[in-house]
């Protein structure tokens, strides 16, 4: 934080040096002590401090009866362009109305009647500075707070944003593997059911033992062969939380839908249905 100043101003050279040496003592070096013997030249020091950048006005000690501005106009401008500056109005003949005037334009932190103890001055003046350094303290404390505020709800927000995008993943991923267990369960009942069929076929003949041809025995393992590798694909599933990586393989369709033939032949015989296959068996591998 800039350093603080107080500026003291008094038409009377011999009261503003009195003022002076009693901030002084009671200051020391906390604060800048700048004096000025009207209101104009007042303003040019404020806003020298202002530009500077380097001090903060902390408190401005003003008389009411000064030629040219006035102190009540004063503290009022002063308060226009630095709304934290406490102000104090000193004079032993300001009336009501100009105190009261103070009070509401300036925000008036305090009047001291002429002619003063230096013990109530010094007081006044050292409570007014440790008043305004704990606001611009808590000022500052708030700020900082706001900023700590500011991205704790940035964090939060990115962390939702992340959040929610883990969940969108997971449930793409879960909806995926729910899919492909439907697929899986529903074509694992084709071979299952055949290979039952078959066996009922055949467990109904009469003589004893049972003879299967080689067509049939073939079938059967071909279809318990490919319920090993849904079986297989149903495990990797398990073990790998990313789902399967799809390997593309040229395949001929009139093999691949021939083998769908032979593998519903059971059922479509227990039903009495009739498949038809037209796949010309001259297509270019897919």
């Amino acid at each position: 934080m800039s350093k603080p100043v107080v500026i003291c101003v008094d038409d009377e050279p011999l009261v503003l040096e009195s003022l002076k040496i009693e901030l002084k003592r009671v200051l020391g070096d906390a604060c800048l002590i700048e004096t000025a013997e009207g209101g104009e030249e007042a303003l040019e020091i404020f806003e020298e401090l202002q530009e500077s950048g380097e001090y903060e006005v902390a408190l401005v000690l003003a008389d009411y009866i000064m030629p040219g501005l006035k102190g009540d106009e004063l503290l009022e401008q002063i308060h226009d362009r630095s709304p934290q500056t406490l102000n104090i109005m000193i004079s032993g003949q300001a009336d009501l109305e100009a105190v009261s005037q103070a009070l509401r334009s300036a925000r008036l932190y305090r009047y001291i009647s002429k002619p003063w103890t230096p013990e109530d001055v010094n007081l006044t003046i050292a409570e007014a500075v440790q008043r305004y350094l704990h606001d611009r303290k808590l000022e500052s404390q708030t700020l900082q707070l706001h900023s700590i505020n500011q991205t704790l709800e940035e964090q939060i927000q990115d962390r939702t944003q992340e959040l929610q995008q883990k969940m969108s993943e997971l449930e793409q991923l879960n909806r995926l593997k729910d899919e492909f267990l439907h697929a899986v369960s529903h074509d694992l009942r084709t071979p299952v059911t055949a290979s039952i069929l078959v066996f009922r076929r055949f467990q109904n003949q009469k003589s004893d033992p049972i003879i299967l041809p080689r067509s049939i025995v073939d079938r059967i393992v071909e279809s318990n062969e490919r319920q090993l590798k849904l079986l297989d694909s149903l495990l990797s599933i398990q073990l790998n939380a990313h789902g399967l990586t799809l390997n593309l393989e040229p395949i001929q369709l009139s093999q691949l839908v021939n083998q769908i033939r032979l593998e519903l032949e059971p059922i479509l015989a227990e039903s009495e249905v009739t498949l038809k296959n037209s796949i010309p068996s001259d297509l270019p591998a897919i």
